[in-house]
């Protein structure tokens, strides 16, 4: 069993829209918006008048539009002293750090300046500026507000800032064309410690009276799992009826370990399937040895892997495999969808001249969830000492076989490696 701690990562997600409609009207405009599943609402503003500062003259006066692709205008062309000098736009609290942010803005032609700044404001109510303020002109242009030197990144609501705004004649409008802000959330991946599920069948697991009962299989580290038969089909079908199954024939075949039928030809296999119980974690690697019996009728027949989601989804591990009269080591490796969580199902198929078939040694490699973690439980990195190299049968070698050996070191890890 090799421990291993668990480690941070980032998830990162970008939040953006084109302001392709009015979001903002004189109805809600200082009510909480929803843009693209992400709230905003205009927190603060200055009129160009003061005396129309009272928000009593929004519905009636106030500015608010669609510009075509300079996105949401705030403002109006016609009217000076509805206008604003200055407008802050806050949203809701993103989930995750803000690590950027990007902005389209303008101002009308009729404005003579105006500025634009971006802060991310914290838990603790501190606000960030992010990138610089930037002049805006009557020019839509991208904006980029970076995360500051100084403070790093934060967690919070983004604050867009309109301010500044002067003029030589009459004031107009300015405009927000487009919004991204790129977070990263991180987190703790679960500690945990890969477990090695191994077992060579060195003794007679299934038999007539019991082929159809769950049947306890320890492993050389102690765990147990439970595996059963849970399909099967048998050359004549007429022998599938429960009269028949004690003259079913399993045995125990020595070096090739559990032997599945070797009687009658109406009870010879064609498909036998055997499922395992669930696994406690994420399975990264199945072994198997497996042959047929060929000491007659030119066999042939398939082994296929499957694990068993929670859902009932068969995932397929490896390739199907063709067996052979040699007992030999197949690896069934984890598909390019990843892991998965389950039962494995062992599928003996496609049987044919058989007179019985052979399972020798089952390896699971998964990765469970450790509950605690403590420094005993750390395997450092460095050099390590190997103690011993071993077959699937446990046997000591002086050098790797062909096949599938097991590395044992000094710290109590171990790892499998396939010998071309």
């Amino acid at each position: 069993m090799v421990a291993a701690t668990g480690v941070c990562f980032a998830q990162a997600a970008s939040y953006e829209i084109y302001l392709d409609k009015m979001y903002f009207t004189r109805n809600n405009f200082q009510q909480e918006v929803d843009i693209n599943g992400v709230m905003w609402k205009i927190t603060d503003y200055v009129n160009i008048d003061s005396k129309y500062q009272d928000p009593g003259y929004a519905s009636s006066y106030y500015g608010f539009g669609y510009a075509g692709g300079r996105g949401q205008q705030f403002g109006k062309v016609e009217s000076e002293k509805f206008n604003f000098l200055e407008l802050n736009i806050e949203s809701a609290v993103f989930e995750g750090e803000i690590t950027d942010i990007n902005l389209e803005a303008s101002l009308s032609k009729y404005w003579q300046a105006g500025k634009l700044s971006v802060y991310v404001i914290g838990g603790d109510g501190n606000a960030v500026q992010y990138g610089e303020t930037v002049n805006l002109t009557d020019a839509n242009a991208a904006y980029n507000f970076a995360v500051p030197d100084d403070g790093g990144v934060v967690n919070g609501r983004v604050k867009i800032r309109y301010h500044d705004m002067t003029n030589t004649y009459s004031p107009g409008p300015f405009y927000l064309g487009y919004i991204n802000v790129e977070t990263e959330e991180t987190s703790e991946e679960p500690e945990v410690e890969t477990v090695m599920y191994e077992k060579y069948l060195d003794a007679l697991v299934w038999k007539p009276s019991n082929f159809k009962e769950p049947q306890p299989i320890t492993a050389d580290n102690g765990e147990t799992v439970n595996w059963q038969i849970t399909d099967w089909m048998t050359a004549n079908p007429t022998w599938m009826e429960d009269k028949y199954h004690s003259n079913y024939t399993f045995s125990y075949a020595g070096g090739k370990g559990q032997q599945f039928g070797t009687a009658s030809d109406n009870a010879a296999f064609t498909n036998l399937v055997i499922v395992s119980g669930a696994f406690e974690g994420k399975i990264t690697d199945i072994n198997l040895e497996a042959s047929l019996d060929a000491r007659r009728n030119n066999p042939t027949g398939k082994l296929s892997v499957y694990v068993i989601d929670a859902e009932g989804n068969e995932i397929l591990y490896g390739e199907t495999v063709d067996l052979t009269g040699t007992n030999e080591a197949y690896n069934f490796y984890v598909p390019e969808s990843g892991a998965v969580e389950g039962k494995v199902k062992i599928a003996y198929h496609d049987l044919t001249g058989n007179r019985g078939f052979f399972l020798g040694y089952i390896g699971v490699e998964y990765e469970k969830s450790k509950g605690t973690s403590s420094i005993e439980n750390v395997v450092l990195s460095g050099e390590k000492i190997i103690e011993g190299i071993y077959d699937l049968r446990g046997t000591r070698l002086d050098t790797p076989l062909k096949g599938i050996c097991i590395i044992r070191y000094t710290d109590g890890s171990a790892v499998k490696v396939i010998v071309p």
